[in-house]
């Protein structure tokens, strides 16, 4: 006959019962589980370490559950937290067009090497800006075209970002996507304005380095 009581009736049986060779009453086994209260029931007859005199019944435990600890990964993290600038460049075009992110460091290599300068600005509000860089700005075509140029893609979502390019590039900015083609040296400037599918924009670059 097996008994199964709460704490109070179980501790009455376990004083009731005849004595259990090997059982140490103090033990509890636990056992864990993230989605559910658990119930372990130890049979100390059918355990070779736990023998009990003959005729002893079997003692139904139930033991009291222990809560899984937390998910550390389902927490609030205020950190994980990005600004649209940095979440536009980790959708940076991966096409053939070898990027830089500075528009200081790229105009100084533009300079030292005699190339002409392509300047792709963008927002993250833009769809147009989206679909051309999904497009447009990963295909080969646009890769061949654009390897004269030292290439920088800028993000202006950031006012403070605008602010700096406008500044660096002496021109407001009022549409995008816009690609500028810029002759450091002589100043000579190009401008592609808004939405460009692969055919016009490798059109453009090689229109602009060419001189027309």
């Amino acid at each position: 006959m097996r008994l199964q009581a709460g704490r109070r009736r179980l501790r009455d049986q376990v004083l009731d019962e005849e004595e259990v060779v090997g059982c140490d009453p103090r033990s509890r086994v636990r056992a864990s589980s993230a989605a559910s209260w658990a119930w372990v029931v130890a049979f100390c007859g059918a355990l070779s370490s736990c023998g009990t005199r003959e005729g002893a019944s079997a003692v139904v435990v139930d033991v009291e559950p222990v809560r899984a600890a937390p998910d550390a990964s389902s927490a609030p993290n205020a950190s994980a937290t990005v600004s649209a600038r940095v979440a536009a460049l980790s959708s940076l075009p991966r096409g053939s067009i070898v990027w830089s992110h500075d528009l200081e460091q790229a105009w100084a290599d533009a300079e030292r090497g005699n190339k002409p300068l392509l300047v792709y600005v963008r927002a993250a509000w833009s769809t147009a800006g989206l679909e051309m860089e999904r497009e447009t700005l990963t295909s080969e075509v646009a890769g061949r075209a654009s390897r004269p140029y030292v290439a920088v893609y800028v993000d202006i979502t950031d006012d403070d970002v605008l602010a700096r390019t406008e500044a660096r590039l002496g021109v407001p900015i009022a549409v995008v996507p816009i690609t500028f083609l810029i002759d450091v040296r002589s100043d000579r400037r190009s401008a592609l304005e808004g939405y460009k599918d692969v055919d016009a924009f490798a059109e453009g670059l090689s229109a602009f380095v060419s001189g027309k």
